[in-house]
């Protein structure tokens, strides 16, 4: 992005789809499970931990001793809503701080896979590989852009059937709004993209897996791919070190 520091610095909310405690004991399980599933090993260091509302639910049940954010008033807000658990919360740089990471797990939600463009995430990526103590990176909640632009504007879920549209103009308008998130999707795939910058701030950029696997490749890395239990349009990479790492 031209510069996701200054839309994120004065915020105090990290703006998750759901605010409800059942919503974030619901991810913070499935967070949980994906790092017990790939043998996340000793601490781990949470980068880009916002306003902590993930972390108020994480912190508890995964090994998560540090969290960091570039935003001084969210890390404001996670110290005032993690007062009383055991995790040190700091305003940090994350390419100043991570060559020199003693940690064994990184994490990520929605944060530097989502915000931080590709060379960038590139960069961090390399970090990583390149860091002796690192030995897995969890990118929760990308954003998947073909699976996003599959989905119509103004979706929503309802337990109530919609009637059919009548009359030719109805019939119309119907058929238009169908057809363009299938152009908009036929012109990302012609132009052989891996990712997408949004035209909203707030949604940042959506990475396709490719782009992790050719990422991942250049640095002799491994990666997987499990896809998002709560968000549709969603999924998590896990990247790890190979063997000759």
């Amino acid at each position: 992005m031209s510069n996701p520091k200054d839309y994120w610095q004065d915020k105090t909310n990290s703006g998750h789809r759901f605010s409800s405690t059942e919503y974030f004991k619901k991810k913070a399980l499935e967070c949980t499970h994906v790092l017990e599933e790939f043998g996340a090993e000793g601490k781990i260091i949470d980068l880009g931990c916002g306003a902590g509302e993930l972390l108020q639910h994480l912190t508890p049940i995964a090994n998560i001793s540090k969290g960091v954010d570039y935003s001084a008033s969210m890390i404001e807000s996670a110290k005032k809503l993690l007062d009383g658990i055991d995790i040190e919360l700091e305003v940090a740089n994350v390419f100043e701080i991570l060559p020199q990471s003693d940690f064994p797990t990184w994490t990520t939600t929605g944060a530097l896979n989502q915000y931080l463009n590709p060379s960038e995430i590139t960069r961090v990526i390399e970090i990583f590989a390149k860091n002796e103590k690192a030995s897995g990176f969890y990118l929760f909640d990308c954003v998947d852009p073909i699976r996003y632009l599959t989905l119509n504007m103004g979706s929503y879920y309802s337990t109530q059937l919609e009637p059919a549209p009548s009359g030719p103009g109805a019939k119309a308008r119907s058929f238009i709004r169908g057809m363009l998130p299938c152009a908009r999707l036929a012109a990302f795939k012609l132009s052989g993209n891996k990712w997408i910058k949004w035209k909203d701030q707030g949604m940042g950029i959506a990475y396709t897996p490719y782009f992790w696997f050719e990422t991942c490749k250049k640095f002799n890395l491994k990666v997987s791919f499990i896809s998002s239990k709560y968000y549709e349009y969603r999924y998590h990479v896990i990247i790890r070190k190979s063997s000759d790492n």
